[in-house]
C-alpha cells in the first residue's frame, strides 16, 4: 500500500460522523468507511421503550451511510476515474442488461459465439449473486432474549429488534454496547459468507472456462 493510500486510510477511519432519529433520542457515530464505532441512548428513551428499536436503526443506517458517502465522495475527488468506474460497476450487476441480448444474430464464428454466450452467463450469475446478498441476512442475539440485530449479507441494512423490558434490565449504556458489538460480530459472518461464495464462484468458473475458451475454430 502506497503513503497516499496508508493517509487516506487513516484519514477515513479516524473521520467521525454521527447521525440520530429523529427526537435524537439515539445517536450513532461512524467513520468515513461507514463503520460504527460508537451508540449513544439517552436517558430519556425509557420514555419510549415501544420505539427505542426502529431510534437505534434509524441512527445508525444514517451514520454508517452518511459515513459510506463520505468515503465515497472523498475518493472520487482524489481518484476522479472512480466516479466512472463505479457507474461501470453498477450496470455489470445489472442482470437484465445480460438477458437482453442476442447472442444468436453475432456474426462470427460458432466458437466465438458459444463464448460470448459462456461469458453472459457468468456475468449474470455474478450479478445475481450480487442481488442476492442485499436480501440474505446475518443475525446476532442480543444478551440473553433482549432482541437481535442483523445485516444483510451487502452489509448495507442494518435492523434492530429488541423487547421493550430491555432498557430497564441492562441499562441505556450497556444496551449501546452490546448493539456494537453484535452488529461487529454480524458483520464479520456476512464478510465470511461473501468470501465464501466469491471463492466458490471462482472455483466453478475455473472448472467451466477451459471448455468454453477453447479457441479453436
Amino acid at each position: 500500500m502506497g503513503e497516499w493510500s496508508k493517509k487516506s486510510s487513516r484519514l477515513l477511519e479516524t473521520k467521525l460522523i454521527s447521525r440520530g432519529d429523529d427526537k435524537e433520542i439515539v445517536v450513532a457515530t461512524a467513520n468515513g468507511l461507514g463503520e460504527l464505532l460508537k451508540l449513544v441512548i439517552a436517558e430519556r428513551a425509557l420514555d419510549y421503550p415501544y420505539g427505542i428499536d426502529d431510534r437505534i436503526t434509524m441512527a445508525i443506517n444514517r451514520a454508517r451511510a452518511a459515513g459510506r458517502e463520505f468515503g465515497k465522495r472523498f475518493d472520487e475527488l482524489k481518484y476522479p476515474a472512480l466516479r466512472t468506474l463505479r457507474s461501470l460497476g453498477d450496470s455489470i450487476f445489472d442482470a437484465s442488461i445480460y438477458e437482453s441480448y442476442d447472442y444468436v444474430d453475432y456474426s462470427d464464428s460458432q466458437n466465438t459465439r458459444n463464448i460470448i454466450a459462456e461469458c453472459s452467463e457468468v456475468l449474470q450469475s455474478m450479478a445475481r449473486a450480487a442481488e442476492s446478498f442485499d436480501g440474505k441476512f446475518v443475525r446476532r442475539e442480543i444478551g440473553s432474549g433482549f432482541g437481535y440485530i442483523e445485516t444483510n449479507l451487502a452489509d448495507t441494512r442494518v435492523t434492530v429488534k429488541l423487547h421493550p423490558s430491555s432498557l430497564k434490565k441492562i441499562g441505556v449504556d450497556r444496551l449501546a454496547d452490546q448493539v456494537v458489538r453484535e452488529l461487529s460480530n454480524a458483520q464479520s459472518e456476512a464478510r465470511r459468507i461473501r468470501l465464501q461464495s466469491l471463492q466458490d464462484f471462482a472455483l466453478w468458473w475455473r472448472r467451466q472456462a477451459p471448455a468454453s475458451f477453447d479457441m479453436k475454430g
